[in-house]
C-alpha cells in the first residue's frame, strides 16, 4: 500500500525486479503465478491520458502539461512572459514603422481585411493595444508550435474572456475547451 497518496507496485520473478510509483493509493494484493498480474493496473493505462493547459493574462502566462492524476507546470522556451515584454520588443522595432501581422493559418473570411487588422472606431491608442495583444498571442502560438511540435494532446486554454477571441486568431495548436474567468492570478 503507498503512503502519502501515492501506490507501489512490484514485479518480482527470477531475473527481473521491477517497481512502479503509482499516481494513487491501491489496495494490498499478493499475487503468485505464472505471469505478472497486471490486471488491477490496467484502467491506468487507459485513464492517464495527456493534457496541456495554457493559463492566458497580460501579466502572465503559464503552461502546464496533466494528466488524470497530476499537473506540472512546464517552462516552454521563448514564450513570453507577459504582454509588456512583447511590447518592449515591438517598441524597440517598430520606431515609428507600423507593420502588418502575417498569420500562418491562411486568410480570413473577409477578403479586403488582411489577418491581423483591426478596424472600427477605437481610439488609436486602444487599437494599438489590441495589436499588442495579438502579437503577443502570435509569440505565445510560436513557442507552443515549437514545444508542442509532434503532440496531439488536447490543450486547455484559461483566462479573462476578452483574450480568448484574440488568442484563437493566432492559435494553430487544437484546442478542445477553454475556460473564461474575469481574473487570472498570477
Amino acid at each position: 500500500m503507498g503512503t502519502s497518496g501515492t501506490g507501489l507496485a512490484v514485479f518480482i520473478s527470477p531475473g527481473i525486479f521491477r517497481y512502479y510509483c503509482l499516481p494513487m493509493p491501491v489496495p494490498e494484493l499478493v499475487v503468485v503465478g505464472k505471469q505478472f498480474h497486471v490486471k488491477p493496473l490496467l484502467h491506468l493505462i487507459n485513464s492517464d491520458r495527456k493534457f496541456y493547459l495554457l493559463t492566458l493574462a497580460q501579466q502572465n502566462v503559464r503552461f502546464f502539461e496533466g494528466n488524470h492524476y497530476d499537473m506540472q507546470e512546464v517552462t516552454v522556451e521563448n514564450m513570453p512572459p507577459n504582454l509588456e515584454a512583447v511590447l518592449l520588443i515591438q517598441d524597440n522595432s517598430e520606431k515609428g514603422v507600423q507593420h502588418r501581422i502575417a498569420t500562418t493559418r491562411g486568410g480570413t473570411a473577409n477578403p479586403f481585411q488582411h489577418p491581423g487588422e483591426f478596424h472600427g472606431q477605437g481610439s488609436p491608442e486602444h487599437d494599438r493595444h489590441q495589436v499588442g495583444i495579438l502579437q503577443f498571442s502570435y509569440a505565445i502560438d510560436q513557442a507552443l508550435q515549437e514545444k508542442l511540435r509532434d503532440e496531439q494532446a488536447p490543450l486547455i486554454l484559461a483566462g479573462v474572456e476578452y483574450l480568448h477571441p484574440i488568442y484563437r486568431e493566432a492559435n494553430t495548436y487544437p484546442i478542445c475547451y477553454q475556460r473564461e474567468s474575469q481574473a487570472i492570478k498570477n
